[in-house]
């Protein structure tokens, strides 16, 4: 019986360690590999007034600026950023490098500390960094007209809270726009919710000279209406991103980039 059930325990995490990683995919590498200034745990958050006086000292990583040996890109979000990752097969143990771009992931906390911790990861990235922050599909919920005032008012908040790290930096930042939901996820308070914010990036991006938005919307919207296009979701009651949908967003990103280094 003891052994019956010390088995039966062995499989359940057996399956539970498998579930686990066909769903995230890649798995944090362990610590030593992760550069000092990407450690979420290392650094105290600060508001944008306060100078990032410890930046300097983060020698034990080496992290060439600009063209030295391509353009770092420290991306910033939560699950479909990492998502992201894992439909680029990260190893986890480095920057993804694809076209003369080294990309970063960071994991940022959730409402209300997101703009605060993503700050923090910008005070400490290295000179010449750009910097793609994106809010979550969890951070849009709508079901009435003031649901869209008071989320729009807070998204927006924070929106400005990052731009602000960026300027103090002087670095480029790419705002990633609101994503397309599937159906069964989608009032018309949301999509409201969601073209009201993402008309605010792009008046926002037109008055700072370093800020761009990578448009999230537009490549994944359906073509007769305001939701997420069939067969780009892992399922039809549920938001995250396919491979397919992901491809598209390369083409964004990429496209992105390349406007704000040549601008």
């Amino acid at each position: 019986m003891r052994f019956t059930r010390a088995l039966r325990a062995a499989f359940i995490l057996a399956a539970l360690s498998i579930t686990i990683s066909a769903f995230t995919g890649c798995m944090w590498a362990p610590l030593e590999h992760i550069p000092e200034w990407l450690r979420p745990t290392e650094f105290e958050h600060r508001t944008v007034e306060e100078p990032a006086s410890d930046v300097e000292d983060q020698s034990g990583y080496a992290f060439p600026e600009g063209d030295q040996h391509g353009i770092e890109v420290l991306m910033l979000g939560r699950s479909v950023m990492r998502s992201w990752f894992d439909h680029w097969r990260w190893d986890g143990r480095g920057p993804y490098s694809h076209s003369g771009y080294f990309f970063y992931y960071a994991e940022v906390d959730t409402p209300p500390a997101i703009a605060e911790s993503a700050a923090g990861y910008i005070a400490r990235a290295p000179d010449g960094t750009v910097v793609v922050f994106k809010l979550c599909f969890a951070d849009f919920e709508a079901h009435s007209a003031s649901d869209v005032e008071s989320k729009l008012a807070e998204n927006l908040g924070y929106v400005r809270q990052v731009v602000d790290a960026a300027e103090v930096r002087g670095i480029k930042l790419i705002l990633g726009n609101a994503l397309p939901r599937v159906a069964a996820e989608t009032t018309a308070e949301l999509v409201d919710l969601h073209e009201r914010y993402n008309d605010e990036l792009d008046a926002i991006a037109a008055a700072k000279a370093d800020v761009y938005v990578l448009d999230l919307y537009g490549p994944l919207v359906s073509a007769h209406g305001s939701v997420l296009a069939r067969g780009l979701a892992i399922s039809p009651s549920d938001s995250h991103l396919n491979g397919l949908a992901y491809q598209e967003l390369d083409v964004e990103l990429r496209a992105t980039l390349e406007r704000a280094r040549t601008e």
